[in-house]
């Protein structure tokens, strides 16, 4: 079991922060097998007279002027502190090891607190993996100039930008003010060069949502739905208020109706909206089974966090990463698919 303690230190209150989430989300995994029903609503049509060859399957995608040898890779987690740059230290060793691409977790702490080793819990990334696909990621509110900061801090291939109001108002110490939001988007959009996606954080976005993202004409759209790790329960028990936290504990999960929105539910909509924009899943992915239903729901790729981290903690990343790799071409072939193209003509049930 990975020794979260090994670095254990006197840190910032955003470092310390940062901690905090990533114990209270292995505290939420812990109960691994309630995370493994996500997405059993999902049914697909089988055939059962196939006509493929198996060598011929190619898992492959081309998406984001890449091609992915494999269509899952590690979800943004963390960074910031010291906790944060054992976890980037060793997935990063893993992505290079499996060739995964790999987003960091929200680089905005490095842009408030800009001291050597909160950054370079962020570039050991790129610099364990010099020759990886690496995701960017900054939260909505922040300009062009912010975001090429992120970008050039790891050197990275695309850049992430998460919309998280409800984890904002779930903990007295966050975001109030989203007034700029669309106006630092644009800016955003229009002076970037690489390539751009708009994620949430585990709440998933409605069908209105999809199509406004739709409009913007960014690279892609991470659904991030609800299932995994529960961002809004995270920030209201960690509530420095915690009067406030109390208050808005039962409302702020993402298992409250109102904010309940799992990730097939919202592959679905955005499938039968035939949106233009590329999807990518995220939210509650456990299996290889999900990462093979999320693709034949419609996504390009499918990114896994919470799941992942429970593994890493417990020294077993790597043994599933291989069971995934295995697997995947199994599931491919039982359903006549030879590559991502066929599996999303395969019919819903």
């Amino acid at each position: 079991m990975t020794d979260l303690n090994r670095n254990k230190k006197i840190e910032s209150a955003l470092s310390q922060k940062k901690n905090e989430h990533i114990f209270l989300a292995l505290k939420q995994w812990k109960n691994i097998e309630s995370k493994k029903t996500n997405f059993s609503k999902v049914f697909l049509d089988r055939p059962s007279l196939l006509t493929i060859d198996y060598k011929n399957i190619d898992l492959s995608t081309n998406f984001l002027n890449h091609q992915f040898k494999w269509p899952f890779y590690i979800e943004a987690m963390s960074g910031g502190s010291s906790l944060g740059y054992q976890l980037n230290d060793e997935l990063s060793k893993i992505a290079r090891e499996f060739d995964l691409a790999m987003a960091v977790g929200s680089q905005s702490i490095a842009l408030k607190q800009t001291d050597k080793q909160t950054i370079e819990s962020f570039k050991i990334v790129r610099k364990n993996n010099p020759n990886g696909f690496i995701f960017a990621n900054i939260g909505i509110g922040h300009n062009a100039n912010e975001a090429q900061q992120a970008i050039d801090m790891i050197e990275a291939n695309v850049l992430e930008i998460h919309i998280n109001p409800v984890q904002e108002l779930s903990t007295s110490d966050g975001d109030r003010n989203f007034s700029n939001w669309n106006e630092t988007l644009q800016d955003i959009i229009e002076n970037i060069k690489i390539p751009i996606i708009i994620k949430e954080v585990g709440f998933g976005f409605s069908k209105n949502s999809l199509l406004k993202l739709d409009n913007l004409n960014v690279a892609a759209i991470n659904v991030a739905g609800s299932g995994g790790t529960d961002f809004g329960l995270i920030e209201s028990t960690r509530s420095p208020n915690k009067t406030w936290g109390e208050q808005v504990k039962n409302i702020s999960s993402n298992q409250n109706s109102l904010f309940t929105n799992p990730t097939y539910e919202i592959l679905k909509n955005a499938r039968n909206l035939n949106l233009k924009t590329p999807l990518i899943a995220n939210g509650g992915i456990a299996s290889a089974d999900d990462v093979f239903k999320s693709l034949a729901l419609g996504s390009h790729l499918v990114g896994v966090a919470g799941y992942f981290l429970y593994l890493w903690k417990n020294k077993k990343l790597a043994e599933e990463i291989r069971n995934w790799q295995t697997q995947l071409p199994f599931l491919y072939a039982s359903f006549n698919a030879e590559n991502l193209n066929d599996l999303h003509q395969l019919n819903i049930k």
